[in-house]
């Protein structure tokens, strides 16, 4: 990836965005992250938004972790209202990509599932969203054999 991209990935720089060629946006950096994981990390929902628009695969494309964009959201401190953004608007392209075949809710390398993700994080509104829109099985096995039951329970347990 261009390093003038990545930077107008982590700053938000949407005029940048628009004068990018594709095929510059669906490259990677050494760790395997797009342009879009470098804006879900950094919080960057308009350009995280404006590229999803343009570019919809990118949801699913993984880095080196398994770590898709979205996982990439509901990892940084406060990518919450990110994630559910972009699943909101963008879920039914999600749902037609993963119909021809292409996984973007699986767990990563961690075995960390967007649902695991999102009830570790204490995100409710995420993990609301999740199990409403019915693209997770509520009882996959994550790290350590737990599920995102376990980590909900844990995490609430551990702040008490």
């Amino acid at each position: 990836m261009s390093k003038q991209i990545f930077r107008a990935a982590q700053q938000g720089k949407l005029d940048e965005l628009d004068q990018t060629p594709d095929a510059v946006l669906h490259a990677t950096d050494p760790a395997g992250n797009t342009a879009l994981h470098v804006a879900a990390m950094a919080q960057q929902e308009d350009f995280a938004k404006k590229l999803c628009k343009k570019l919809p695969l990118l949801l699913l494309k993984e880095n080196n972790e398994g770590n898709t964009p979205l996982h990439c959201a509901l990892k940084s401190a406060h990518g919450e209202n990110l994630f559910t953004s972009i699943m909101t608007v963008y879920i039914d392209k999600v749902r037609d990509l993963e119909e021809e075949g292409r996984r973007g809710f699986k767990a990563n390398k961690n075995g960390e599932s967007l649902l695991y993700l999102a009830a570790n994080r204490e995100s409710s509104k995420s993990v609301d969203l999740l199990l409403e829109m019915g693209v997770v099985a509520p009882d996959s096995v994550g790290p350590n054999g737990w599920t995102a039951l376990h980590a909900a329970v844990f995490r609430k347990n551990k702040g008490n």
